[in-house]
């Protein structure tokens, strides 16, 4: 079968060549839910990763970023507090530009026995590295943050679902980010 010159298996770029491949570095037990590019050269994609809890025997997910220059993939330390049997993961993330980005996602807390709880998590980049930001009590005991759209460093909207523990009815939910708190 002729294939045009292109290499099997490469998608063709916009002129008909053959695109060359690029990969995000090797993470292992890991995922990456969501990616966003305010330019060609400038990307971030958020998700997870399992790892054992630094000092410990235990193991938590992790929140993992990766950052494309252009050229390569970089993975970037994301912070993340010790939640043994759950963890912080990363679903969606929105940069208004290279230097502002909002993740969004669940923080997974362990409530005995065996049940997972799950509560908001974000972070936020500035162009340099990811902090956690907090964001509000809700009233009811579980809640995720599935999805996050940003026009600016200042506005931010996130959405996902909120419901109580061992109760499969869902509420949607939804908190503003005004570049000093969500709001719900």
């Amino acid at each position: 079968m002729d294939t045009g010159g292109a290499v099997r298996g490469l998608p063709r770029g916009p002129d008909g060549g053959a695109r060359e491949r690029r990969t995000a570095q090797s993470v292992i037990n890991a995922s990456l839910n969501d990616v966003s590019c305010p330019s060609a050269t400038s990307c971030m994609a958020v998700g997870w990763f399992l790892g054992q809890i630094p000092g410990t025997s235990g193991f938590q997910d992790f929140p993992l970023a990766e950052q494309w220059n252009g050229s390569t993939w970089t993975v970037l330390p994301a912070p993340a507090p010790r939640h043994p049997g759950g963890g912080e993961l990363l679903s969606s993330v929105s940069c208004s530009g290279n230097t502002s980005c909002m993740a969004v996602g669940e923080t997974q807390v362990e409530v005995p026995p065996g049940v997972t709880n799950l509560h908001p998590f974000a972070e936020s980049w500035n162009g340099t590295k990811w902090q956690v930001v907090p964001t509000p009590k809700l009233a009811n005991t579980g809640a995720s943050l599935s999805g996050v759209s940003c026009t600016s460093g200042t506005g931010c909207m996130a959405v996902g679902s909120e419901g109580t523990l061992r109760n499969p009815t869902l509420f949607t939910l939804a908190e503003q980010w005004n570049g000093s708190a969500w709001r719900w």
